[in-house]
């Protein structure tokens, strides 16, 4: 239907007029119908047809060309705001009701421009769990320092939060995936695809909060065999046979026959003997029937290999459908999937979680989104799925217990969808809030957040979702470990920033709880109008103006390095705002991103330290938490390669110093350590230990 300035979806006051009148026809048309029966008796059939018919034709011309247009230009124009605030109002009821923007409570933040010393204490725990690591640049490290095979490959990295050292922290953690094409080409074969190559090993942990000596992360588990801070922190079994691989890299042709009597890669052996393994999970269609080899050799177009192998036992399985969120659509094609599963180390195991929504587009008068490839004009994040890494077991678990679609999937199916209270303690922990869903509902907060007709109508208060600066499109939401400014106690979060449409000052923020205590509940902040707040686009501009970070910048922008700049976090401390920008080295020679300063602003000045510590010290002075931010908790010796790759280690510290020193002997060593640091820049790894072993020996030679 026509409506005042297409501002909302669903019949305005024109189309409702257009609706009645073609209302009228139709009964019109009805009853010429039934004149034509009558006559039909008489022998005049089409007496009355041939006259009510020109005059239906032409009302009906009139109606859906005419009037609309007609009405719209004359009446609703002239008298908008009054003839369409019904209407208007009918659309933000049930747009903020379908995309559940009526739960959300509205707070008023006014912005100060520093925070006082008791939010600055209060805040702590926040600004130690600090994400300094941008997810894209992290993987990029891992990926170079941590695949440590050509033939593991991490395609994603999530934030999380763990309980460390007794208490909540956020982390990165990223899953090592198999990549059969990384397997020496002449070792590749159908076997070799489909039953050695199996599976990925392992995750990779890091603090999202600093970096060690040499700029790469404080890692919290690491290496194959998988160590951690804490022996309890690794699962059980580490084995990953099913993942969140990329679009395409698991087809119809990448499934797994296991086990076999030809024994699987489980991990490279630190002298050249890799160990191997059986998977032993009771997952899959059995194998052993020559009847069911016959009808998957048809299916998977793998005729000859399938019926001829003779590694093919009667325990053997077929596994397929390894990505867990192509496993997951097909027993819940009901459900629209989030994008973005997220891994879990479960205890024992390493568990999948996924979100998934229920979704419609019959809600009158609601506007409509796209999602997933088709539009929607109601979502709910109703539903927790989990898929076992290894068996591929999976469970879901309802969380909206008011959702009326959920409600009737589960009566079609009531055995399929089990209570939020099965879901296991240890996995409770760590829902948080759907990321896909989430920035739908911010979307379409950025006009919905106004309540009032009048208001809408003259769209003076729309808002929108500010530019990220490294990819143009619209920053992405982000989890943070923060106190909300009216809580007791921080928690997990995902949050957002806002602008006003067209500027670049903020208006406005909005937070998503993830703990298990308060999950769901949601918070829009909005700053006053007048609100002069940066935002992002203003705040890159005062990093990039900043003459120490200009001079950082030409310093080591050249042809050797470059700067890379990571994601602008926005914080909310108490009732100011802290930006966070923190500044990567990248040597062109060997990309490898090292964290190298750190950048914070508040509203009225900028700093920059090599460390964030260093950085809060200079930003907040005295009021300064102390943050910690532990050298890597685990042990330095990579035991699969002789040197490192990880870790720049640390020089072993002299014995007491003699009374007499030689400085000639001193400066050799620094020397030595120096070039060493080079080397592992340059990721010359075998330069870099003979260099660590001479300096050694130099330090060594000063204390006999």
């Amino acid at each position: 239907g026509v409506t005042y300035g297409d501002l909302y979806s669903g019949p305005g006051y024109a189309a409702i007029i257009q609706l009645q009148i073609t209302t009228a026809i139709s009964i019109l048309a009805v009853l010429m119908g039934l004149a034509v029966i009558a006559n039909g008796f008489v022998g005049t059939p089409w007496k009355v047809a041939s006259k009510v018919l020109p005059i239906v034709a032409i009302l009906a011309f009139l109606a859906s060309a005419i009037v609309p247009s007609a009405v719209q230009a004359w009446v609703v124009k002239p008298n908008g705001i009054k003839l369409e605030t019904p209407y208007v109002q009918r659309a933000i009821d049930q747009t903020r009701f379908g995309y559940g923007l009526d739960v959300i409570e509205t707070k008023d933040f006014s912005v100060q421009l520093e925070p006082t010393q008791q939010e600055v204490q209060d805040a702590s725990n926040t600004l130690a769990n600090m994400r300094l690591w941008d997810p894209f640049i992290l993987n990029k490290v891992i990926d170079n320092i941590q695949t440590l095979r050509p033939y593991y490959q991490f395609y994603d990295v999530d934030t999380d939060r763990y309980t460390i050292d007794g208490r909540q922290q956020m982390v990165m953690i990223a899953p090592r995936d198999i990549d059969f094409g990384g397997v020496n080409p002449s070792s590749q074969s159908w076997m070799t695809r489909h039953m050695v190559y199996s599976h990925g090993n392992g995750v990779v942990m890091a603090r999202v909060n600093g970096a060690d000596a040499g700029g790469r992360p404080n890692f919290e588990m690491k290496n194959l065999p998988a160590e951690a801070g804490s022996e309890d922190s690794i699962a059980d079994q580490q084995r990953l046979y099913f993942s969140s691989y990329p679009d395409n890299t698991y087809g119809a042709h990448d499934y797994l026959i296991i086990p076999t009597d030809q024994e699987e890669f489980d991990a490279p052996g630190t002298e050249g003997a890799d160990s191997t393994y059986k998977w032993s999970a009771d997952r899959g269609v059995p194998f052993g029937s020559p009847m069911v080899r016959l009808i998957y050799s048809m299916i998977v177009g793998d005729f000859v290999s399938l019926m001829t192998s003779d590694a093919i036992t009667e325990k053997s399985r077929i596994v397929y459908r390894r990505n867990v969120s192509d496993r997951a659509e097909a027993v819940f094609p009901m459900l629209t999937l989030d994008s973005d599963p997220y891994i879990v180390v479960d205890g024992e195991r390493l568990v999948w979680m996924i979100d998934a929504y229920t979704t419609s587009d019959q809600i009158p008068y609601s506007r409509t989104h796209q999602l997933d490839g088709h539009l929607v004009n109601y979502i709910r994040n109703s539903v927790k799925i989990t898929v076992d890494a290894y068996s591929g077991e999976m469970n879901a678990y309802a969380f909206d217990e008011s959702d009326p679609i959920l409600k009737a999937i589960r009566k079609l199916f009531p055995n399929l969808i089990q209570d939020r209270s099965e879901l296991p303690a240890s996995l409770l922990s760590h829902i948080r809030a759907a990321e896909d869903g989430f920035e739908i509902q911010a979307n379409v907060l950025t006009e919905y957040h106004v309540t009032d007709p009048r208001a809408f109508i003259t769209n003076e208060d729309a808002w929108e979702i500010p530019d990220s600066r490294r990819s143009g499109a619209d920053i992405r939401p982000y989890y943070v470990q923060m106190r909300l400014p009216d809580e007791d106690e921080d928690g997990f979060q995902l949050i957002l920033p806002f602008t006003p449409r067209e500027k670049k000052n903020m208006i406005g923020w909005l937070s998503a709880q993830c703990d298990p205590d308060n999950y769901g509940k949601m918070a829009l902040y909005k700053f006053p109008k007048n609100s002069q707040t940066q935002g992002p686009a203003q705040m890159e501009g005062k990093f990039t103006a900043d003459k120490e970070i200009a001079d950082i910048n030409r310093q080591f922008n050249n042809d050797q390095s470059k700067i890379v700049v990571g994601n602008l976090l926005i914080i909310p401390i108490g009732s100011s705002i802290l930006y966070v920008r923190p500044m990567f080295l990248e040597s062109k020679s060997q990309p490898i991103p090292e964290l190298k300063k750190v950048a914070l602003g508040l509203q009225n000045r900028v700093v920059v330290a090599d460390t964030y510590e260093d950085a809060l010290d200079k930003l907040f002075g005295e009021q300064a938490p102390v943050v910690e931010t532990p050298d890597d908790p685990v042990d330095p010796v990579d035991p699969v390669d002789p040197v490192d790759p990880v870790d720049t280690g640390k020089p072993a510290e002299p014995a007491e110093e003699p009374a007499t020193v030689d400085v000639a002997g001193v400066r050799e060593a620094l020397r030595l350590f120096d070039q060493a640091d080079q080397a592992l820049r340059d990721g010359d790894f075998a330069r870099y230990g003979e260099l660590q072993k001479k300096a050694r020996a130099a330090l060594e030679g000063l204390t006999e």
